[in-house]
């Protein structure tokens, strides 16, 4: 995945399964952080909860059929079959932490690749 810079605010994932024949999955990693600083160090991350079982990741518009293959957990799935590209999909990332409800959007886009062809002047490899 290409994580978002200023200039483009989103994620782009990759739909390589068109070209290796393999699955592309993609998992969204989710961290606890403190601001609790005594040393004047800043935010930290304490913990990564993203398979600790209290994180739930959702669309709220449903799968984008034809982008997604499918979701689990909050690893997303991309087929050879999903050859469609998309932009600004939001998924919800809800982190319990006990007694409260910690709730994210993440946007991203996906980019499928439809063809690829290669035209060289020389055919002949030496």
């Amino acid at each position: 995945a290409y994580p978002p810079t200023r200039k483009h605010t989103q994620a782009v994932l990759a739909n390589t399964a068109p070209l290796s024949g393999s699955m592309a999955s993609y998992a969204v990693q989710v961290v606890a952080v403190t601001t609790y600083d005594l040393s004047s160090a800043g935010s930290r991350v304490v913990a990564d909860v993203s398979d600790g079982g209290a994180v739930a990741c959702s669309f709220e518009q449903g799968l984008p059929l034809g982008v997604i293959s499918s979701y689990i957990g909050c690893h997303i799935q991309l087929g050879a079959t999903e050859t469609t590209s998309a932009s600004g999909l939001r998924m919800t990332v809800t982190y319990n932490a006990g007694a409260v409800n910690f709730t994210r959007e993440v946007l991203f886009s996906v980019y499928a690749f439809t063809a690829i062809s290669l035209q060289v002047s020389d055919t002949i490899l030496n």
